[in-house]
């Protein structure tokens, strides 16, 4: 099945067997659900190199909670600091975030930064990494923006939810091997 899905690409006499080949398993929580710490135990002592990685389950979960109610505007910011090269992006971001808070349907809202990210280093890094950059975000608009902000009369909140959706970044951005967007949204 491998063999006939790369085919088009590396041709049909591709030696599989030679190649390091990454594998995906899905496993699918029963009743009772499984014990995730003895399943990483005995992945660790067969030697295999395989690991499970369960975080980004958590991250999902909680992302769909947090903003199952709330409304995504446009403004989708570039993580990682506010002078880097993204700068005249965030900046422009900024600025069509503060004039909307202007419109009566913002009063008294919650506006939340949420960061989505990478890391070469698995999904709790990702977290991190979206985490810190929705932060960061949220610290720069407030300080941005204090005057709009306090006259909506609207709250600021930020989340980390690792890689839950495809990440857009700027190529300097992956070079560390992370890389993060920051999305506005209404609660």
């Amino acid at each position: 099945e491998q063999s006939a899905l790369l085919a088009p690409w590396f041709g049909a006499d591709l030696p599989l067997d030679t190649l390091p080949m990454p594998r995906l398993i899905e496993v699918v929580e029963g009743d009772p659900p499984f014990d995730a710490q003895g399943l990483r135990l005995r992945l660790a002592a067969e030697g295999l190199g395989a690991t499970l990685d369960d975080a980004q389950r958590a991250a999902a979960a909680q992302m769909f909670q947090t903003l199952f109610t709330a409304n995504r505007l446009s403004t989708t910011f570039f993580g990682g600091p506010v002078s880097g090269p993204e700068a005249a992006w965030n900046r422009a971001k900024m600025i069509d975030l503060a004039e909307a808070l202007a419109a009566p349907e913002f009063s008294g809202r919650e506006i939340a930064f949420v960061g989505v990210g990478t890391s070469d280093a698995g999904s709790d890094a990702a977290i991190a990494v979206s985490a810190r950059a929705a932060a960061e975000m949220q610290a720069a608009f407030e300080a941005f923006a204090s005057a709009e902000i306090a006259s909506a009369g609207v709250t600021l909140s930020s989340f980390g939810f690792g890689d839950v959706a495809a990440t857009t970044c700027i190529d300097s951005q992956v070079a560390n091997g992370q890389a993060a967007h920051v999305e506005v949204w209404v609660r």
